[in-house]
């Protein structure tokens, strides 16, 4: 149950972070060379998102493990 919730709320965080990024970057990219192609690099895009996947899951559901086994032994 833990994971589902942090995967949901990871894949809005991933969808909103992408929109106000790309509104960010999009006007900065066609003002500096004039097209928006810069702006939709991949791989600038594609390494954080896996490592805020990463963390975000791996964080959680370590945490969330450590917790539910302390509270069935007390």
């Amino acid at each position: 149950m833990l994971v589902r919730e942090m995967v949901a709320a990871t894949a809005v965080s991933i969808v909103a972070g992408s929109l106000g990024a790309f509104a960010g970057v999009l006007p900065f990219a066609i003002v500096k060379t004039g097209s928006p192609l810069p702006a939709a690099a991949p791989l600038p895009y594609v390494v954080p998102v896996i490592v805020g996947i990463a963390v975000t899951l791996g964080v959680s559901s370590l945490v969330g493990r450590r917790v539910i086994r302390t509270a069935l032994a007390g």
